[in-house]
């Protein structure tokens, strides 16, 4: 089966690979033009430029991150949602390891994105908080600040995430996988009513 994307799809997708690699210094106008097949007036039509495009890739994975992750809406709010939530970020992380890069690696340093972007990306973080204060609300995690407790979950997530990008065994190891499922055990323990 041939996959068909739209010129605006493949610049973003070739756009992300270079990003991923090299960072926002290594992207060119030219280079991402020529490995999607088009002329630079396509990056300037569809983005503006440089910066657009940048920023384009960076909300293209934030927008599909967060949809992904949001399938746990679905669950009861709770320990459960939560442990589904940590693996369905895992999930996509290694399924979309370029992607989650351009999300959060230090290369983008050199990205200053636009306030609506900053708006747009600031939702994911606001939709697991809202996750943690239901957990909270459960009566599956201790009272205190859900905007603490959800940024330690995240920072512990984003860890264990990062250490399997780049020396873990891959999304499809039972192994690995069994791993994590120990340690975001261990984090909702952290933060369960009963813990000290």
């Amino acid at each position: 089966m041939v996959e068909v994307f739209s010129l605006r799809a493949r610049l973003v997708r070739e756009a992300t690979e270079v990003l991923a690699r090299e960072g926002v210094p290594g992207l060119t106008v030219r280079g991402v033009a020529e490995a999607a097949g088009c002329s630079t007036i396509g990056i300037y039509t569809h983005f503006g430029g440089k910066q657009g495009l940048v920023e384009e890739a960076v909300l293209d994975a934030f927008v599909d991150f967060e949809g992904a992750v949001a399938a746990v809406d679905a669950l009861p709010a709770g320990r459960a949602q939560l442990a589904a939530g940590a693996h369905a970020y895992r999930d996509w992380a290694l399924a979309n390891r370029s992607r989650y890069l351009v999300m959060f690696a230090p290369q983008m340093a050199d990205f200053t994105p636009s306030d609506e972007a900053v708006e747009r990306i600031t939702r994911s973080l606001h939709s697991h908080t809202r996750r943690v204060a239901g957990a909270m609300a459960a009566g599956d995690v201790r009272a205190g600040s859900a905007e603490d407790l959800a940024y330690h979950l995240w920072a512990c997530v984003h860890g264990h995430v990062m250490l399997d990008l780049f020396y873990g065994r891959g999304a499809d190891d039972e192994a690995a996988r069994r791993a994590f499922d120990a340690a975001v055990g261990r984090m909702l323990d952290g933060i369960a009513p009963s813990a000290p």
